[in-house]
């Protein structure tokens, strides 16, 4: 571990373009081979890996450090090995990269506009000019639960007023369902956090002018200084129609019974002081204490099928990649954008120039891939200084 994490450090250093290649060949070694690559001199180093990896490339291997280093066929490209660590994500960094410094240097137009409510026209031309091909998840890598796998029950989200609300709750309740999966929390591991508040956290800068956004929460390495660059991966809660009328009708009934019970607790009371002959101050205290609100219940799941279709709609869909780009944008490790309602996720990944997306996932498969992408060790790798500037 401390070997490949000398040798991700020397990439970071790089400039951006070269950086995510390096970073893609570091992805590909084995334990051995970071040992040894991290014995070679830094000035060596870069054209070793090279001449490793195009041996590869070639189905050679007879290149490489002294007379070959030995599994340099395993140095593969990130397409080849999606999923496996830095080299299943670099791939992706540069090409997005590419695609953001260019715009970026052809940027016209100096307005800003809002993420959450771009329209689809500029959505799909700031998607058109970065060339992706959109990949659907259950093709390239489709998500199979293991044996035995450990139901994983909804979030209610109709618990809350909106979504705001709702986020502290569902941090608490993804925490748990990740760490029952292997998930490392706390020094060492990751931290879940709430970034309503940080405003503005996402920009993206394009030809038609500048993107902002924000998000609900992110997943972080514990000890992070910066949630925007130090972004693992990027969760968009969504607060549906149903779940504000669920919650409305739920507010009423709760209220309801609260002034029930306080009116029958008041007629006892009334009953009782009939036939007492309390003192005015205890009389007083009497009444008061009737007053005492009760808690809130907890609100259980509803069954799935009654729940309404969460849908990626052309709207959803438009703002969640204008999202996972300004993510990409300022963020040093390529995240995935996870969106759910509590009982159905969306999750998008970039790699290369495919956007792959996952819909309509099961909390459990949500849950089953999300663990597998954060377990890798490098997401929990605290955040390390960007390049020197050219």
């Amino acid at each position: 571990m401390a070997n490949r994490q000398q040798l991700v450090g020397w990439a970071m250093a790089m400039e951006v373009q070269q950086r995510s290649l390096v970073l893609a060949m570091i992805g590909g070694l084995d334990d051995n081979q970071c040992a040894t690559y991290a014995l070679v001199p830094e000035e060596d180093r870069l054209a070793e890996l090279q001449r490793a990896a195009q041996a590869a490339a070639q189905g050679g291997g007879g290149a490489g450090i002294g007379a070959g280093a030995a599994g340099t066929d395993v140095i593969l490209t990130a397409a080849d090995k999606i999923g496996s660590g830095l080299n299943a994500v670099a791939a992706a960094a540069d090409h997005i990269a590419a695609q953001l410094a260019a715009a970026t240097v052809s940027a016209r137009v100096s307005k800003t506009f809002a993420m959450s409510s771009v329209g689809s026209t500029k959505a799909n031309q700031v998607i058109s000019s970065m060339d992706f091909t959109i990949v659907d998840g259950e093709e390239v890598e489709p998500i199979q639960l293991p044996e035995g796998f450990p139901e994983v029950a909804a979030f209610a989200m109709h618990a809350y007023s909106d979504e705001k609300q709702a986020t502290p709750g569902f941090i608490t309740y993804l925490k748990k369902c990740l760490a029952d999966q292997g998930v490392k929390f706390g020094i060492g591991g990751l931290k879940l956090v709430d970034v309503h508040n940080n405003k503005d956290m996402l920009q993206l800068q394009t030809e038609l002018g500048t993107f902002k956004g924000f998000l609900d929460a992110v997943v972080v390495p514990h000890g992070v200084l910066s949630y925007s660059t130090g972004m693992r991966m990027a969760l968009e809660l969504k607060y549906t129609e149903q779940d504000k009328q669920i919650y409305n009708a739920g507010h009423f009934e709760r209220n309801k019974r609260k002034a029930d019970d306080l009116q029958e607790q008041e007629n006892e009371d009334d009953e009782q002081l009939e036939d007492d002959t309390m003192e005015d101050d205890d009389v007083a205290a009497a009444a008061n204490a009737t007053t005492t609100p009760t808690s809130t219940p907890v609100v259980e799941p509803m069954a799935s099928k009654d729940r309404a279709k969460f849908e990626l709609t052309s709207r959803l869909w438009c703002q969640s990649v204008m999202e996972l780009l300004g993510a990409y944008s300022v963020a040093h490790y390529p995240p995935d954008l996870v969106i759910t309602e509590g009982y159905k996720y969306h999750v998008m990944r970039l790699r290369g120039k495919r956007l792959i997306c996952w819909k309509n996932l099961t909390p459990g498969q949500a849950i089953f891939h999300m663990a597998n992408s954060l377990k890798q060790p490098e997401c929990s790798l605290v955040e390390l200084p960007p390049p020197p500037p050219d």
